[in-house]
């Protein structure tokens, strides 16, 4: 077909790292397809696969969940998934139509000075036709359908890289400020431990009391 080359569908890091958390989606994926020209130009990232194997597991099951209970994105794979069922019944025009008619009934033929009475009518027939030429109309409408099944696929790519980037961004804050956490609860223990030894070397006579009191000052109030 002019104007149409084979092409693999091109994933951004984002994107393929997603879908490669998704086995549903990934084991329904079509092979290439052909598709317009004009897009053939898009850059595929040949990265993807290492980016998506470094992140981290808990991340990778957050983003999974995240898409696969997302409606958004079950709505665009249904769309997707039925701009190639429309692409396919596009490209029966290609392929030959066979018919197969049969009837059966009873008539009767009645005129002046004719009776045939009645009797039973049965007929078949089977009828193959194929497209020789039409026009063109067949092939650019299998264009139309193609570029409509393009048009679903990045529709499909965009809300995932959407999803998939909400929910990297929600692992991230909640991992980093599990982090900043644990830093504070470290923190409050050295301050503690600090707090005593200052405490036991003014009882013992070695420290002296100002030493003390900036710690004092330091030390949460029970009110807090």
């Amino acid at each position: 077909m002019k104007g149409l080359i084979m092409k693999t569908y091109s994933l951004t890091a984002v994107a393929l790292a997603a879908l490669l958390c998704v086995g549903s989606l990934q084991a329904q994926v079509t092979p290439p397809r052909p598709v317009p020209a004009a897009t053939a130009a898009a850059p595929v990232a040949p990265t993807a696969p290492a980016t998506a194997a470094a992140l981290p597991a808990p991340m990778i099951a957050a983003v999974r969940q995240a898409i696969v209970n997302n409606p958004e994105v079950q709505a665009r794979w249904h769309n997707f998934t039925a701009s190639q069922a429309e692409r396919d019944a596009g490209r029966a025009g290609f392929r030959p139509q066979v018919d197969v008619n049969y009837g059966i009934g009873r008539e009767s033929n009645r005129a002046p000075g004719i009776n045939t009475g009645w009797y039973t009518r049965h007929g078949g027939s089977l009828t193959l036709n194929q497209m020789l030429f039409d026009g063109g109309f067949t092939r650019n409408e299998v264009q139309r359908l193609e570029y409509a099944e393009l048009v679903r696929y990045y529709e499909l790519l965009e809300v995932v890289e959407n999803v998939a980037l909400e929910a990297a961004r929600a692992y991230v804050d909640v991992a980093r400020f599990s982090a900043l956490t644990e830093e504070a609860k470290l923190n409050y223990v050295e301050h503690r431990i600090l707090a005593r030894q200052i405490d036991e070397r003014v009882g013992a006579g070695v420290g002296s009391m100002p030493t003390s009191r900036p710690v004092a000052w330091r030390w949460p109030s029970p009110t807090c």
